[in-house]
């Protein structure tokens, strides 16, 4: 797999998993940026003002179950980039959360997905837990036949147009799903 290739289904991933979790794609793109070095972009909406109105207050505890539930979904984003490029490779579910000032920034806030996990979370343990069963729930995403289609019908838009809009990949992942779903034998 080509360099292109890779970082389009990385970018695809994220994309994806982002719009079967609800989370609405602006853009993507697999143009490297002299800015920070980085090779591809997913943005999504910002967060929900529930969300910002949580963190303004300090993040205080318990976290309520819809701000959790959205944090979530950041974390799952997050790790589909990685996890599609590995299942792409032949390669299994295992990867790693980038928690460096250069991973990726939830859209709207200046965090990154170490201080989302910090907030959410209370001590490694419960950290570690959390990344597993997030990593599990995004891996059995991605290998959804329709979830994985998509993702290579957005990776092969990208390598050809180097940057596609949101409207294009919910485009994309409707003319999937009708795809799969004229192909389903009757009754079925």
């Amino acid at each position: 797999m080509g360099d292109d290739a890779a970082v389009a289904v990385h970018e695809a991933g994220h994309a994806v998993i982002a719009l079967w979790l609800g989370v609405p794609v602006v853009s993507v793109d697999i143009v490297p940026s002299p800015v920070d070095g980085t090779v591809g972009h997913t943005v999504c909406t910002a967060l929900p003002p529930y969300v910002r109105e949580w963190h303004a207050a300090g993040d205080p505890r318990p976290v309520p179950d819809a701000v959790r539930d959205r944090l979530e979904h950041e974390v799952m984003i997050h790790l589909a980039g990685d996890m599609a490029q590995s299942k792409a490779m032949g390669g299994g579910q295992g990867v790693t959360v980038n928690e460096s000032r250069f991973g990726s920034v939830v859209v709207g806030w200046d965090w990154h997905i170490g201080d989302v996990l910090d907030a959410i979370t209370q001590g490694r343990a419960e950290r570690r837990a959390l990344i597993r069963r997030l990593a599990g729930l995004t891996w059995a995403l991605l290998e959804r036949e329709i979830v994985w289609a998509t993702v290579c019908a957005v990776a092969a838009a990208l390598t050809e147009q180097r940057r596609v809009d949101g409207r294009a990949v919910r485009q994309m992942a409707l003319d999937v799903t009708a795809r799969a779903w004229a192909a389903r034998p009757p009754g079925g």
